[in-house]
């Protein structure tokens, strides 16, 4: 297909609106301008300005925003008859309610591209009734085309969904021109953690951590960035704060984004993550991209792009002992956690570029606009 060919492609992109904090905004934010410079794409927003830990749950007013959504999906695609519908989905009820642009998709003759973005997708899948497990299973695939994030999560797709039809995008980052880093005689260190606060994303683990470090060497400062995972997350973590003496040494700095986000990604020396589940998170991403050492757990993708001991380390789920003993160490050897940034920044070129990204997925379009034609 050449350049003239693939500009006249319609492709409609299914994902949040505005206002929306989490990793399918940050990738869906860093491959738009791309994609637009590629095909003829018309972005539609499912919800907007809903804070995170409201969503993926049934309730009555939710489901008159899902009912609002697909009320204005159906009215959009009419108007604009994509050849190709690119759905950004998650997991549970978000998932289920994700399925009806599936349907409506196939109505209109368009070929369907599903991206699971989901952490717990298949875990959720085998745990649901045997129906809802049929239906998730003849859902994807009547999707044209599946992405997982990583090859693991292929895997693991591949007992639900056709294996031919999965393709693995790595979630991609836009790489800055320039890196800051900082001199290795600083005695004073500086983590961030970007992400849901609660039990999840390790938050506590963090937490807990941070209390088993001693006052000895060097002295960090670690900000904890995000919203509360559930009601009352936050509450705790300020108790855990507060039962570890930590106040001046962890910070609660609540959602960042934009400016304020990049500001903490070049400030810091060391991103850390201690997931319990995965896809491939858009922060560790965005940490590697900034040229920084990456502390996180060898879970979903996440050992696609974090190799222990080269460009930062992974710790077992729930090892408080050993993550506290890695940031130590990051703390307490400069040189180190700088050769790690510069690691960490080498793969990201390698293998997270937005243009090599972009390039593939106009291959998975392309063939599958070629197959109806």
């Amino acid at each position: 297909m050449d350049l003239n060919q693939q500009r006249s492609m319609k492709v409609m992109m299914v994902g949040p609106g505005s206002g929306i904090i989490g990793g399918i905004t940050t990738l869906v934010d860093t491959i738009l301008p791309h994609v637009n410079s590629r095909v003829q794409l018309y972005y539609f927003p499912t919800v907007s300005n809903r804070p995170s830990k409201k969503s993926g749950k049934f309730s009555f007013k939710n489901l008159m925003i899902a009912i609002e959504q697909i009320s204005r999906f159906l009215r959009s695609i009419k108007k604009f008859r994509p050849h190709l519908l690119h759905i950004h989905t998650s997991q549970g009820i978000a998932w289920l309610k994700d399925t009806a642009y599936i349907w409506v998709g196939k109505m209109m003759k368009s070929k369907v591209v599903v991206h699971i973005h989901a952490a717990d997708f298949t875990e959720l899948y085998t745990n649901h009734s045997k129906p809802v497990q049929a239906y998730t299973r003849y859902m994807l695939n009547k999707a044209d085309a599946v992405i997982a994030v990583s090859d693991k999560w292929r895997e693991k797709l591949s007992s639900i969904v056709t294996k031919a039809k999965i393709h693995t995008f790595m979630n991609c980052i836009q790489i800055p021109d320039e890196t800051t880093v900082h001199p290795s005689d600083r005695t004073l260190s500086y983590g961030l953690f970007l992400g849901s606060i609660g039990p999840r994303k390790g938050a506590f683990d963090l937490i807990d951590a941070a209390g088993r470090i001693g006052q000895n060497g060097n002295g960090f400062h670690i900000w904890l960035a995000g919203y509360e995972e559930r009601q009352g997350d936050l509450e705790i973590a300020h108790q855990k704060l507060e039962e570890h003496s930590l106040k001046d040494r962890c910070e609660l700095v609540g959602v960042v984004t934009g400016s304020k986000k990049h500001d903490y990604l070049q400030q810091m020396d060391f991103f850390v993550l201690p997931s319990y589940n995965e896809g491939l998170p858009m922060a560790i991403l965005e940490g590697m991209a900034q040229g920084r050492a990456i502390i996180s757990t060898p879970v979903g993708g996440i050992p696609e792009v974090v190799i222990d001991g080269y460009n930062g380390y992974l710790v077992e789920p729930g090892d408080v002992q050993t993550l506290a003993e890695k940031i130590n160490t990051l703390v307490n050897h400069p040189d180190l956690c700088n050769q790690m940034g510069l690691n960490s920044l080498e793969i990201a070129k390698q293998k997270l570029s937005v243009q090599t990204y972009v390039n593939c997925l106009m291959n998975v379009y392309e063939g599958l606009i070629i197959e109806c034609t």
